[in-house]
């Protein structure tokens, strides 16, 4: 459809096309907004808060943009038409977009870089995410021995909601690794963060790079089970059961 908008090939009837797709994305933007559901989640890092009002303001101006078009199409289809040039190498190019489109999606998806495990991934693309990270306010190396650590963001209401459990895993030292956190936010955030919800686990801060650039495709909270800086284990979102978290730990 971006392909035929582009080089001109049937435009009218590749607006008409696109429409219901933005409609159907919209609606469900729409119920995420009235929900709220997801409002001021924060789930991908304070700096990229992006809620569905937002989103359905951008999308919704989109579609009236496609909808001025086709109104414009529509009345320049009333005026004298002219001789079309030859229309091939539009219908050409259409083609060729789809089949490289096509390509490269489906090499893509065997790509390690797109498992659907993060470790994977992280192998890939970063074999020792924890090296060279500055943490402040937290004195522990997150390149040495056998740890638990959470990566959050105090202003996502799933964090939030599973600090119980990270405060058990942090007292039950005997039996897990230690656990600290870290995150991107402020040292005053990270303050009230721990008086409201009572964290009685250490919480460092490093830098929103940093932090994307270990969030990559998933979410928070995001636990990782490392060893000497090694990513053993990725927990996104859902924290690990006893029974889980033991038997991940290295024999």
């Amino acid at each position: 459809l971006g392909s035929a908008l582009v080089v001109g090939y049937m435009r009218r009837y590749a607006v008409i096309a696109t429409l219901p797709l933005f409609t159907i994305f919209l609606s469900f933007i729409g119920w995420a907004w009235y929900s709220g559901s997801t409002e001021n989640c924060g789930c991908f890092g304070s700096k990229l808060k992006h809620s569905p009002k937002e989103a359905f303001i951008f999308d919704a101006i989109l579609v009236l943009a496609l909808v001025i078009t086709q109104l414009l199409s529509w009345q320049k289809n009333k005026e004298p038409k002219v001789k079309e040039v030859n229309q091939t190498w539009k219908l050409a190019t259409v083609i060729v977009s789809i089949i490289v489109g096509l390509t490269v999606s489906t090499y893509a998806s065997f790509s390690p870089r797109q498992s659907s495990d993060p470790v994977v991934r992280l192998q890939v693309t970063q074999p020792n995410p924890f090296q060279n990270i500055v943490v402040s306010g937290l004195n522990v190396d997150l390149q040495k021995g056998l740890q638990v650590v959470v990566l959050m963001d105090t202003g996502c209401d799933h964090c939030q909601a599973s600090v119980p459990r990270f405060n058990e895993i942090f007292e039950q030292s005997t039996i897990f690794p230690p656990l600290t956190a870290i995150c991107s936010n402020s040292a005053l955030d990270v303050k009230d963060f721990q008086r409201k919800f009572t964290a009685k686990f250490p919480i460092g801060r490093i830098s929103a790079e940093d932090f994307l650039k270990l969030l990559e495709k998933g979410d928070t909270p995001r636990l990782f089970l490392l060893q000497d800086g090694k990513v053993l284990k990725i927990w996104d979102k859902e924290c690990p059961s006893n029974d889980e978290l033991k038997g991940s730990l290295p024999k």
